[in-house]
């Protein structure tokens, strides 16, 4: 029996075998690795219970006993004790933290699912660390805290493969990526939240930095709880941990991801609809690959594009050329996109700024901040980039004189 995680208020009700299969009718009987933004489940037959009996070792049986351990894990609210995380960062030494009950307990959930922690105390911010080694994973997974601290971890075999399962299996349980869940998981039940998830080649380590849970929560970008972006498995490199040039195929992955976001960038402006001509498509092409790429940080959630990589451009035409259309749809393109490959919650907004109905001292008015509670440009911008969104600032109908245009943008 698959074991699924707890059902929705919507749907209170059991279901039966037939609904069971129903729902796995578009499972492939080989599953492809997960690209984002795509369905790699097109409408194949598949049962997974002949499946999983007649080749219990094949790709899809292990998929699917690995995916049964982790939502196991996921539905146990004791799988992971409790850890008063706020008391051993208050000790304020390494020696005393390193000795502390609660570290231990810490290190021993990570020792039962086969990961020797080591500890770090940073004296100056009171933040507790743990180092883990990469497994090799050779040998799967064998329990349910294993199964979830693996996927946490994004270190699980074929970890992109469970991604694209769960996503299928479930879409009402898996609105969040696997990976997030179970980070999510052990926050809960430790009370002790993950801040910072970063992989270092050179010693073939992951390092975790630690916090209180609540806290977290309550914060916002880096100094909230870590969340893996949707391309975490493609920017971690975890999955291509036997290569030996492990940076330069990462760096080709990189690239690659940023291609495909400016070809999908394209694509959903057409969809707007709005026909892009070629002068456009070919000023855009270069600073949107740079955009993209200078925005790419890490595995996190999240998208911050260089202030050396800005994607500027200025507009000119008739009347109805499509010019402020043409802007909403760029808006519409970049928020889609951002959200499919790196950010889920992402959205993109337009502080439009009409030109033709300023003057240099009402221009100078609105720009910057006045008082606590104003309505500047400044301001709206500011509240927008604090949540972790983007803008597009729209400065449109500059004026035709030149001496207008000049005294404007010299305010």
């Amino acid at each position: 029996l698959f074991l699924r995680p707890p059902v929705s208020r919507r749907s209170l009700t059991p279901r039966t075998p037939q609904q069971r299969a129903g729902r796995a009718r578009n499972m492939p009987d080989r599953v492809e690795p997960f690209t984002p933004g795509t369905d790699v489940f097109s409408g194949v037959e598949f049962s997974p219970q002949k499946e999983r009996r007649d080749s219990p070792d094949s790709l899809t049986g292990r998929l699917y006993r690995d995916l049964s351990l982790v939502e196991k894990g996921l539905c146990d609210q004791s799988l992971f004790p409790r850890v008063d995380i706020r008391s051993a960062m208050a000790l304020g030494t390494f020696a005393r933290v390193k000795a502390s009950k609660q570290v231990a307990d810490l290190v021993r959930i990570f020792a039962d699912a086969e990961l020797q922690a080591s500890i770090g105390f940073n004296v100056g911010t009171c933040e507790i660390s743990l180092t883990v080694p990469l497994p090799d994973g050779g040998g799967g997974v064998r329990t349910s805290n294993q199964a979830v601290l693996w996927a946490m971890l994004g270190v699980m075999p074929h970890q992109e493969e469970l991604e694209a399962m769960s996503a299928a299996w479930d879409s009402e349980a898996s609105s969040q990526l696997l990976g997030n869940r179970c980070l999510d998981a052990f926050g809960k039940g430790t009370g002790a939240g993950i801040n910072v998830v970063k992989v270092c080649w050179r010693t073939r380590t992951i390092r975790l930095v630690l916090g209180v849970y609540r806290e977290l929560q309550r914060g916002i970008g880096k100094k909230g709880l870590f969340k893996y972006s949707p391309s975490y498995i493609t920017l971690s490199g975890l999955q291509l941990r036997s290569h030996e040039d492990i940076e330069e195929v990462l760096a080709a992955e990189k690239k690659s991801l940023v291609a495909k976001m400016v070809k999908d960038t394209w694509t959903k402006l057409e969809e707007y609809p709005y026909i892009v001509g070629d002068e456009i498509r070919a000023t855009l092409q270069a600073r949107l690959l740079d955009y993209f790429d200078s925005g790419i940080k890490d595995q996190r959630d999240g998208f911050e594009p260089s202030p050396s990589h800005p994607l500027s451009f200025f507009l000119h035409g008739p009347a109805g050329a499509g010019k402020s259309t043409f802007v909403l749809a760029l808006a519409a393109a970049l928020q889609s996109v951002i959200r499919a490959f790196l950010h889920a919650e992402r959205r993109c907004h337009i502080v439009k700024v009409p030109l033709n109905s300023m003057t240099a001292d009402s221009l100078n008015s609105i720009l910057c901040v006045q008082g606590i509670s104003d309505w500047s440009i400044e301001r709206v911008v500011e509240q927008s980039l604090c949540k972790g969104h983007s803008i597009i600032l729209h400065f449109e109908e500059v004026p035709r004189d030149q001496d207008v245009q000049d005294t404007l943008f010299a305010a």
